[in-house]
């Protein structure tokens, strides 16, 4: 190796040495979807003064979604138990999970299997310093580098903060790899383990920092197109000294899917300052509960989980809902002037103009949209939605649009979506690159805009 050669590496090393260490992902799903065993021996199985001792195993099964189950063996109780929900399962060292019994066979004993509902606790719930998460299935991007504690580097990191709150997500190396193998096999896979402090560095329990994770499973979401949360959330003395362990099961995430997000990742680093905006709106008492709904209703379009109209009915509810609670309850419009004298599509143009976005219909990426606008003598974006939506909940109007091509239905749900969009990440004053679904590049990686209320960089 030459001299210049190995000062390069020199200085790479001493580069990587000045990373901040990432947190290390402790649970493997390899290949992807392979059941993880939690634990082995002894548990009790206990419901209407009756308890039955079993010895088996806990473990977690990834398809459909993620669940917890039990299968143990009786070892003491009379009978067998029964089929059905309301049972209290104890295992040493964690507290009472309500399961419920779904298998019960005879062989040469008794042997019953089951699922826990809801999530298992194990470790005593002391304050932590700290909460390691686990998230499955979130985008593979580019954040600031971090290095591993055996030395390298490769690790991605984004960060999200909001008052004394700090978020730090590590996308491990071989997040690529595992993006590949889901897009092949689909399913779960773990490839982003983040750590939740205090800015101050004090100790907190778990129920002060529910509402942040709620919050975080909720922009997470919204970044990702489709529900995406920790499934595996450990408190720590410290970073590393596990206290506690609280296994989720069945929780609301989505098994891999391609689909259209508002995320840049090839610019994540800057896109999770958003978080901070979506945190602040979180924290209005006239917010929380419609961002809750917003998002819901906008993961159930962009999946497309009830066709192209049912999505289109659902991101036109959520604008509206956008409107109403910006202008209305968070604004100074009248609620009555509001609803009864203006109509669904001026509703929506009120909302895009109090943002600064344009009300005109696009025409790039909506060629059949604006072909179809024209012949009805339609001149905005929100009017156009607003009739499609029309057309299809109102029967005896189906029939003009049914004359039209399918593309119309779903260019007017992209641009639905396209909207809710833009006016969340305005309200969240996110002022940097996006993912523009209605100008895509040669991949959906590619689609990469500067929001719509910011002025374009001088060109040269």
């Amino acid at each position: 190796m030459s001299t210049k050669a190995r000062r390069t590496m020199a200085l790479l090393r001493a580069a990587t040495r000045a990373w901040p260490l990432a947190a290390a992902r402790l649970y493997d799903i390899r290949p992807p979807n392979r059941q993880l065993t939690i634990s082995r021996g002894p548990f009790f199985l206990a419901r209407d003064r009756q308890e039955w001792s079993l010895r088996g195993s806990l473990h977690v099964t990834w398809l459909p979604s993620p669940t917890l189950r039990f299968h143990g063996t009786i070892t003491r109780g009379s009978g067998m138990p029964e089929h059905g929900d309301g049972w209290t399962l104890r295992i040493p060292g964690a507290r009472p999970a309500t399961a419920a019994v779904t298998g019960v066979t005879w062989r040469v004993r008794g042997q019953v299997s089951g699922e826990i509902q809801g999530a298992l606790h194990l470790g005593p719930l002391r304050p932590v310093r700290a909460i390691r998460l686990h998230v499955p299935n979130f985008h593979s991007c580019v954040g600031a580098p971090t290095r591993s504690k055996v030395g390298g580097g490769g690790y991605r990191r984004l960060t999200f903060q909001h008052d004394e709150w700090t978020i730090e997500l590590d996308q491990t190396p071989d997040a690529d790899k595992i993006a590949e193998s889901l897009r092949i096999h689909g399913g779960f896979g773990v490839a982003h383990v983040g750590v939740v402090t205090r800015m101050s560095g004090s100790r907190f329990t778990a129920s002060e920092a529910e509402d942040i994770l709620t919050c975080l499973r909720f922009f997470l979401s919204f970044a990702r197109g489709f529900w995406c949360a920790p499934i595996i959330i450990e408190g720590l003395r410290n970073r590393e000294s596990l206290v506690w362990t609280r296994w989720l099961s069945a929780p609301r995430i989505t098994d891999w899917r391609e689909v259209s997000s508002w995320f840049p990742v090839k610019g994540a680093t800057p896109a999770a300052t958003a978080f901070t905006g979506f945190r602040d709106l979180w924290c209005q008492v006239s917010w929380r509960n419609q961002l809750r709904q917003v998002v819901h209703w906008y993961i159930a379009a962009n999946m497309n989980t009830a066709a192209i109209e049912g999505s289109l009915v659902l991101a036109h509810a959520a604008l509206e809902r956008l409107a109403w609670t910006h202008l209305v309850v968070a604004g100074n419009h009248q609620p009555d002037a509001f609803d009864r004298k203006k109509t669904s599509t001026q509703r929506i143009e009120a909302l895009l103009s109090s943002l600064s976005i344009a009300s005109t219909l696009p025409s790039t990426g909506m060629a059949d949209l604006a072909t179809w606008a024209k012949t009805q003598g339609i001149n905005t974006g929100p009017w156009a939605i607003s009739e499609v939506r029309n057309m299809l909940v109102h029967p005896k109007r189906q029939a003009t649009l049914m004359q039209a091509s399918p593309t119309v239905r779903i260019e007017a749900a992209h641009l639905a979506l396209w909207y809710i969009e833009v006016t969340l990440l305005a309200l969240c004053r996110y002022n940097g690159s996006y993912l523009n679904r209605l100008h895509p590049g040669p991949t959906v990686f590619d689609a990469t805009s500067r929001v719509p209320w910011m002025p374009d960089p001088p060109s040269g």
